[in-house]
């Protein structure tokens, strides 16, 4: 039965005064209408309807992560000069072990020096010392002998003055008039006393200067060579400080790429080293407050569950991080034994900020609102009442209804909504993702062969270098012709004859062994002299540069016949065979460490494949400095001539981009998989519709943890055995 325009009107304005009058900030107050007011549907909306039915709602957000070792990277305090790593990715290294090795021969220069300074500085004290502590000795004896000679003299002192009595008489007495003449004794005595005195006096004068100078010197001596041995250890601490070392025992598992002779900044990380035994998870950047007031948060591996403990991040490494890359990591680690866990698997963090179960819902589409109360239309009788609802938790999707409508009601929808006629009951299985990029051959571990010739000019008369080529140590790499400089050779031949001259001169002059540090010099300079000239003349019967090591060439430098070579200029590079990785470029961070990977090549028209493992962390784990999209992957040692030998005989340097690379990554197993084709895209999230036990059809929403081209795998909404409608 249909109603006039004006008795629709009528109805809308008594229902809806009615419910400002009834309805509160509370729960909905059932609403009494008279029995003459019927509210009707709206004109020409069609009759769609949908069930009140009891669900699931979510409000949980996902990041995908990895599982990790905790990883410490390691830079230079000061600038340095590269000149090879002492270990490599995948290799193990103790703590304290050398993970890089630099160009010290400046630091060996000074440190040099300084231990033959300190060592004739020490030399020359002790000579001194030597001197003096004799003449303090036969000096101070002389000083007990001396004295020992005042002491006596002091107990064999004689009077001064004779007495020589006057003839006896009464005037004499009483007059006193003895008189009283100088003792010759004395005289002789004071003489002898005096000339001793004055011995004494000039050895004890010498004694104290003696002190004093050897005081002063010792002191001087004591100052020069404390300084000189504080900046000896100096020397050292940056020498050792040129190693760089790694502070925990692990596997290297990332690496800045150097060659040799580069510059090294200080402060940037040039090695990483992760500890396979103490697993964490790196994950896309979490809130801290979304983890703090969240009601759970859980990893998921392999469709299990795993508890995690959040590491809150300093806000100073946190604004280090934004200013670098701007990309920002969350750490969690596991609160039990993680042993089982394989690092690098690929994992998910789950966040659960809301669910309510098994609670009253209809989609978002029937609920409507008059700005301050929320309805809907129920069918009754064939009819669409209006009913004011009241409303709880939404997930995007669904509107939780806490009062106003019954499980089974149904209830007018703007939008048609139908789901498919076929079923499928939902299994466990695996999601993984194809990875493929093509790869070339690195040589971390390399040696550069520089022309060898100092003196004289160098030409190049032979030179066939190709990438690749693989030598024997010895080999010749280059023929050249040296032209020695003739002028040079000659003045250092006549400085040397003179300086021989003048030797010979010092020697015969010599009676007394006073020209001694003289003539030392003189030797020192004709040494020098000879090994100039021993030097030239090595370098001008040079007529070729050899390998020296086994290896394969993989920078060679073009030199045409004839061609002038510089002294110390680069030939090429070559790498140690042994040693060799495959890099591929993962823009998209999907590899992980330990991951297996299919290397596909080419040997002599023949399609081969070998598999070798992914050595890098992912770059979550690491900083800005080290942080790249090249990752490295192992390569059978058996395999890598053949690689190498095929790239450079199918084309030459550029062909070293024929590897092609591919793997499955990011594994899922053991999780519950949803069909695309029966999964509907809401606001809220992901929706299937679930087959109920009496046959009716409800859209139930879940949390998806990510997909691949056919199945989305499911973390919370959906069990193992579900019927659901696929379209």
């Amino acid at each position: 039965m249909k109603a006039g325009l004006g008795k629709r009107l009528m109805t809308a304005l008594v229902s809806g005064g009615l419910i400002l009058f009834s309805a509160g900030c509370g729960e909905a107050v059932p609403v009494v209408l008279p029995e003459d007011v019927v509210l009707l549907e709206p004109v020409d909306v069609p009759d769609l309807y949908e069930t009140a039915a009891v669900r699931n709602l979510y409000q949980i957000k996902s990041y995908p992560g990895n599982v990790s070792p905790y990883v410490e990277e390691y830079s230079f305090e000061n600038g340095q000069s590269f000149t090879a790593y002492a270990t490599y990715p995948g290799e193990y290294v103790k703590r304290g072990g050398a993970l890089v090795d630099t160009n010290t021969e400046g630091i060996d220069e000074e440190i040099e020096k300084l231990e033959k300074s300190i060592a004739e500085a020490d030399e020359a004290y002790q000579e001194y010392k030597k001197e003096t502590d004799e003449k303090l000795c036969e000096l101070e004896q002389k000083d007990a002998e001396y004295s020992k000679i005042m002491d006596n003299f002091e107990k064999q002192r004689p009077e001064e003055f004779l007495v020589i009595e006057q003839p006896d008489g009464d005037k004499a007495k009483e007059e006193g008039t003895d008189e009283k003449v100088p003792n010759p004794d004395y005289e002789a005595w004071n003489r002898d006393r005096l000339h001793w005195e004055g011995e004494y006096r000039r050895n004890l004068q010498a004694l104290l200067e003696c002190r004093e100078e050897s005081r002063e010197r010792t002191e001087l001596y004591d100052m020069d060579r404390a300084y000189s041995l504080s900046r000896l250890e100096y020397l050292n601490k940056q020498r050792s400080n040129s190693r760089l070392l790694s502070g925990m025992a692990g596997d290297v598992v990332a690496l800045r790429y150097f060659n040799a002779g580069d510059y090294i900044p200080d402060g940037i990380s040039v090695m990483a080293v992760g500890d396979m035994k103490r697993k964490q998870i790196r994950c896309e950047y979490i809130n801290a407050s979304a983890v703090r007031t969240a009601k759970d948060v859980y990893a998921l591996i392999d469709g299990k569950r795993y508890e995690i403990e959040y590491e809150p991040m300093d806000a100073n490494e946190y604004a280090r991080l934004q200013s670098r890359d701007g990309v920002v990591y969350t750490t969690f680690y596991f609160r039990d034994d993680a042993t089982e866990i394989p690092v690098g698997a690929y994992c998910t963090v789950v966040v659960v900020s809301n669910v309510r179960e098994q609670v009253l819902s209809v989609t978002e589409n029937v609920v409507h609102s008059d700005g301050q109360n929320f309805y809907v239309f129920l069918e009754k009788d064939g009819e669409s009442i209006y009913t004011p609802v009241t409303t709880g938790y939404r997930d995007g999707y669904c509107v939780e209804i806490l009062s106003g409508l019954a499980e089974g009601d149904r209830v007018k929808t703007d939008k048609a909504y139908q789901y498919g006629e076929n079923t499928t009951v939902l299994e466990r299985g695996t999601v993984d993702y194809g990875f493929s990029s093509t790869g070339y051959l690195f040589y971390p571990d390399t040696v550069e062969v520089t022309n060898p010739v100092k003196h004289g000019t160098c030409y190049v008369t032979e030179c066939d270098l190709t990438i690749y080529q693989r030598v024997k140590k010895g080999d010749v790499l280059a023929k050249i012709r040296v032209l020695p400089d003739q002028v040079a050779y000659e003045r250092l031949n006549t400085s040397l004859k003179r300086e021989k001259e003048r030797l010979w001169d010092l020697v015969m002059q010599d009676e007394n062994n006073k020209n001694e540090k003289a003539i030392e010099a003189k030797r020192e300079k004709i040494a020098d002299l000879e090994k100039q000239i021993r030097e030239m003349d090595e370098d001008a019967a040079v007529t070729a540069i050899r390998s020296p090591i086994d290896g394969v060439v993989i920078q060679p430098v073009v030199y045409e016949k004839e061609q002038l070579i510089g002294s110390d200029a680069l030939l090429c590079m070559i790498a140690d065979e042994t040693r060799c990785y495959v890099v591929v470029d993962d823009t998209d961070g999907q590899l992980n460490y330990g991951d297996v990977m299919d290397i596909q090549y080419s040997a002599f028209g023949n399609a081969k494949t070998v598999q070798g493992t992914v050595l890098t962390v992912n770059q979550r784990s690491l900083s800005a400095d080290l942080k790249s999209t090249e990752v490295l992957i192992s390569v059978p040692k058996e395999v890598i001539p053949e690689m190498a030998y095929n790239a450079m005989f199918t084309g030459g340097f550029w062909n070293r981009r024929s590897f092609e690379v591919t793997g499955r990554v990011r594994r899922v197993s053991n999780v519950v998989l949803v069909p695309k084709n029966a999964v509907t895209l809401g606001a809220g999230g992901t929706y299937v519709d679930v087959m109920q036990p009496d046959g009716s059809v409800v859209s139930q929403s879940f949390v998806a943890g990510g997909s691949d081209n056919v199945n989305y795998w499911v973390i919370e909404g959906l069990l193992e055995g579900t019927k659901i409608c696929t379209k």
